[in-house]
C-alpha cells in the first residue's frame, strides 16, 4: 500500500477546509435574510434658510435644515458590521426626469449610536441643482440605510419620506 505524498495530503486538507468555510459563509448569508426588522423613522423638513439662483452658474441653490428621529437598533443583528445612513432630496426637472441629491450621511458602527434624534440639522452637502428647477417644485426628502454585514449581502432600505413644495420666488430665511 502506497501512502499519499505530503503535498497531496496538504491539498486535500486545504480543499476540505475551503469547502467548510464556504458552506459556513453561505449559511451566514442565508440566515440573515429574514432577521432584519423595519426601523422607526420620522423625517421632516425643518426650514428653508436660503433659496436663491446662483448668478454666475445659473443653477438653484438651497440651504435647508431637517428634523430626523430614527430608531435603527432593529437593523443591528449578529452579522451587522455597520450602517450607512443618508438623507436625499428627489425632484423632477425639464433637464432630467429624475434628480437625486445626497444632503447628509453618517456611518453607525455600534448599536449604542443607532438612535438618531436630530433637530434643525443642517445638511452636510450643498443642495445645488444642475439647472434652475427648484422654484415651485415638489421636493421629496427621504431617509435611506445600507446594512453592511460582516459577510453576506448588503441590505438597502428607505423610509420617512416628506414632500415639500418649494417657494415660487427666491427667498432668504423662509420657514416651513
Amino acid at each position: 500500500v502506497k501512502m499519499h505524498s505530503l503535498s497531496a495530503r496538504a491539498n486535500a486538507i486545504f480543499a476540505f477546509t475551503s469547502f467548510v468555510v464556504a458552506a459556513l459563509i453561505a449559511f451566514n448569508m442565508v440566515s440573515t435574510l429574514w432577521l432584519y426588522k423595519d426601523p422607526q423613522v420620522t423625517l421632516k423638513l425643518h426650514n428653508i434658510q436660503n433659496f436663491r439662483k446662483h448668478p454666475a452658474l445659473h443653477v438653484d441653490y438651497a440651504s435647508v435644515t431637517f428634523d430626523l428621529q430614527a430608531d435603527l437598533r432593529p437593523l443591528f443583528i449578529w452579522s451587522t458590521k455597520q450602517l450607512f445612513v443618508f438623507v436625499t432630496a428627489h425632484y423632477t426637472s425639464k433637464k432630467n426626469k429624475k434628480n437625486e441629491i445626497v444632503l447628509w450621511d453618517k456611518i453607525i458602527t455600534q448599536i449604542e449610536h443607532a438612535q438618531l434624534n436630530l433637530t434643525n440639522q443642517p445638511t452636510k452637502y450643498q443642495f445645488i441643482t444642475q439647472d434652475i428647477s427648484l422654484r415651485n417644485n415638489n421636493i421629496t426628502f427621504t431617509f435611506h440605510w445600507n446594512v453592511i454585514p460582516v459577510s453576506g449581502l448588503v441590505t438597502l432600505g428607505q423610509k420617512g419620506q416628506h414632500t415639500v413644495q418649494f417657494p415660487l420666488d427666491y427667498k432668504l430665511l423662509q420657514s416651513h
